[in-house]
């Protein structure tokens, strides 16, 4: 039946979310970096707890110096990011989770937080952006990593009894790409 295959459909899903699409590898494992990144080591797992607050703070030393409202280097500004309200803007958020965790940023010869500052930023932000997707899954990009990744271009999926709050989205009929 089409709840059936909606139920399927949303499961694998939600199984697929924490991996990127088109790489084969899940949220947990680190990619291979382009050859021009190599040089740049990776963000380490944290080994203390460092505030939100003072997370903050780093972000606003050593990040919105060149991700700015006036520079917007990489058309990203981090000037009034807070690291305790990252859900709220989830797209720089993912942004920083990602580039943080390839060691890409800040960039080669500049200068970088000490000890395991970097792993608990990244930390901070991952575990306050999974928690926010586990109260309110985002059907849109479920939808979208369906789309790409195995050719579900849509369905009819009604989800209830996530949080206290039925999600329902309209996204057509289920169809597989030819």
């Amino acid at each position: 039946t089409m709840k059936a295959l909606a139920g399927v459909v949303l499961g694998l899903a939600l199984v697929i979310v924490g991996r990127p699409v088109g790489t084969g590898t899940t949220s947990h494992e680190t990619p291979a970096l382009p050859s021009s990144f190599r040089s740049v080591a990776p963000v380490p797992a944290p080994q203390a707890d460092i505030s939100d607050e003072a997370l903050t703070a780093v972000v606003q030393r050593s990040c919105a110096v060149c991700h700015n409202d006036r520079l917007l280097t990489g058309n990203l500004s981090l000037e009034a990011f807070d690291v305790a309200q990252a859900p709220q803007r989830a797209e720089a958020a993912e942004k920083m989770i990602s580039k943080l965790r390839l060691g890409m940023m800040p960039p080669p010869g500049l200068p970088r937080p000490g000890g395991d500052t970097l792993a608990a930023l990244v930390d901070a932000l991952e575990k306050r952006m999974d928690r926010a997707a586990s109260r309110k899954p985002n059907i849109a990009l479920i939808s979208n990593v369906l789309a790409k990744t195995f050719g579900i271009y849509s369905a009819e999926i009604s989800v209830t009894g996530i949080g206290r709050t039925p999600i329902s989205s309209k996204l057509g009929v289920v169809g597989m790409a030819s």
